[in-house]
């Protein structure tokens, strides 16, 4: 294997990994994995201060679960640099 074709396997490894990881929650789910309210959740998009959805449909809507995740750790780091 040339060093080439070693560089495209390892991108593609990394391309199916990041695939598998990418979980998306729908609309309905979010509030009970934030434990916010759909209106409270649209409020902090506006403001720009919660992931954007993505659109997975002609009516429908997801949020990356990683996303989601990494705001969650933003607001946790944030209450302990508050402490």
């Amino acid at each position: 294997m040339t060093h080439r074709q070693a560089l495209q396997a390892a991108r593609q490894l990394e391309d199916r990994q990041a695939f598998r990881a990418q979980r998306l929650i729908r609309k309905n789910d979010l509030p009970l994995f934030t434990g916010l309210r759909r209106t409270q959740i649209a409020e902090l998009i506006k403001a720009g201060k919660f992931p954007k959805p993505i659109q997975i449909g002609e009516r429908t809507v997801a949020w990356l679960e990683s996303e989601v995740a990494a705001w969650q750790v933003t607001l946790i780091k944030a209450r302990e640099q508050a402490r």
